[in-house]
């Protein structure tokens, strides 16, 4: 009688904390507040998966693409200004529209004109408007930049998306840990830490087919640790780096962009809070070729964190609760091209999130821009002389003009992305940026060495193609319920 009463209330009491965990699979069907995130997920990656194999451009979209990219990416401003893509509006600028539709089982991307309406109709239908006006000012002529952008989400919003980062949170957390139970499988055999393998079993589970995929091309160096002190909490502390064998026997021209930017910069971004402590901090280190994120969650909440590694739980966030919430996004970057070492200083970036029944929206306003430093010589590529007259001096002051320029000229450097859920199946998502862009010759100079260094080729785009394809072929065997 005695051992039965104990094997009921094991069966009432602790039975669930070991047969009910919260997995991978909870994760993404939080993706929709009624469950179905599976199948908006699957129709979502679908869609994206046959937008980009069958996707098509007008002989006019393909000139102006062409030469945006080419005078773009060398900061040849004028030249975009005046091209015969662009017309004059009423405002001074100089702007180009386009659009893309789904047409006959293609993605077409078109110029359009305000005199042939087409309505957003279908997922991923989208109007794109790009402009510039010149400024004449000290130090030099200036560019307004702005782009506007519409498209048609259906239910997909930023929304769903804290959802899923949030699962994924909850999956990982201490007491959910004892509940998982996966068959144990050798992928990712780098990491050796019970904790890490006990998610990674569970992964693989959730994900079979994108595991086997990323196994072949990533190297996992640390994952996570659950931590007792001060209080049971997960610490991640995701470290990988690419898998160059691998990727040069299917992705030779991938390989050898890797290989290209060996030491050519070192990026660090971190989310900060009002307090200034460390919601999440990343890291890309081309030197010793990693990335890096790291941050703390617990009960499905991030937890911020000072440069002493102490926690900070009243400053807890729950993504889904978030209502209203302002942070900031601190960036430092060191470029090394040709023996040139560019120190960027700090950028703060000054952000806030809303959301109401109705909206969601993000916003970005650049706030602070540090000194950049340039030191070094660029061996080979310039003579003496030019070297001695250019670099660093002149160089250190035209790139904080730039900078400042962008900072503060106009309205400055600006990103604002909103959702309308007004009507829940019909989510429409618009963006609005804005910079100001100051043209000069040796920013033109500078990024002209970064190319010379980071070339992607019609070769490697083609490669990039086909890896996303494979990834999105993968996660889409894997997204059924």
């Amino acid at each position: 009688m005695l051992i039965k009463c104990v094997v009921i209330l094991w069966v009432i009491l602790l039975a669930p904390l070991y047969s009910v965990a919260y997995d991978f699979h909870d994760a993404v069907a939080g993706f929709d507040p009624q469950g179905h995130g599976f199948n908006l997920l699957r129709q979502y990656v679908g869609l994206l998966k046959k937008s980009s194999a069958h996707l098509e451009y007008d002989q006019d979209t393909l000139d102006f693409l062409a030469f945006g990219a080419r005078n773009f990416k060398k900061f040849h401003f004028n030249k975009l200004y005046t091209s015969p893509f662009l017309t004059e509006n009423l405002a001074g600028f100089h702007s180009i529209s386009l659009r893309g539709r789904h047409r006959q089982g293609t993605y077409r991307i078109s110029t359009a004109s305000a005199k042939a309406p087409d309505p957003l109709d279908t997922l991923g239908s989208l109007d794109l408007e790009l402009g510039l006006k010149k400024n004449i000012c000290q130090p030099g002529p200036s560019f307004s930049f702005f782009a506007k952008m519409t498209s048609l989400r259906k239910q997909y919003s930023l929304d769903g998306v804290l959802a899923i980062l949030e699962g994924l949170q909850k999956v990982s957390d201490p007491p959910n840990f004892k509940t998982l139970r996966a068959p144990p499988c050798n992928f990712f055999s780098s990491l050796k830490q019970a904790d890490e393998r006990i998610l990674i079993h569970a992964f693989n589970q959730a994900f079979p087919h994108l595991a086997i995929y990323l196994d072949q091309y990533l190297v996992l160096q640390s994952l996570l640790q659950l931590k007792k002190t001060p209080v049971v909490h997960t610490h991640y502390d995701l470290k990988f780096s690419f898998n160059v064998k691998a990727l040069k026997r299917k992705f030779p021209a991938i390989e050898k962009l890797l290989q290209q930017s060996a030491d050519l910069f070192c990026l660090q971004l971190q989310f900060k809070n009002s307090a200034d402590h460390t919601i999440i901090q990343l890291s890309i280190d081309s030197q010793n070729k990693f990335i890096r994120v790291i941050f703390n969650t617990r009960n499905g909440e991030l937890l911020p964190y000072d440069s002493e590694g102490t926690l900070f739980h009243d400053e807890a966030i729950l993504l889904t609760g978030l209502q209203s919430y302002d942070f900031k996004l601190v960036l430092h970057l060191n470029i090394n091209v040709h023996g040139l070492h560019i120190n960027s200083g700090v950028f703060i970036v000054r952000s806030d999130y809303k959301r109401t029944p109705d909206i969601s929206a993000l916003s970005f306003k650049l706030d602070h821009i540090g000194v950049a430093k340039v030191t070094g010589r660029v061996f080979n590529l310039m003579p003496a002389w030019a070297l001695n007259i250019f670099i660093p001096g002149d160089m250190d002051m035209l790139i904080n003009n730039f900078c400042l320029g962008m900072y503060t000229g106009g309205q400055g450097t600006a990103l604002k992305i909103d959702w309308d859920k007004r009507i829940p199946t019909r989510v429409i998502m618009n963006m609005d940026a804005v910079a100001e862009l100051l043209d000069n010759f040796l920013i033109r100079f500078s990024v002209g060495l970064f190319e010379n260094r980071f070339t992607i080729t019609a070769q490697t785009r083609k490669e990039m193609h086909a890896f996303q394809d494979q990834l999105m072929e993968f996660f889409l065997h894997d997204l059924v319920e």
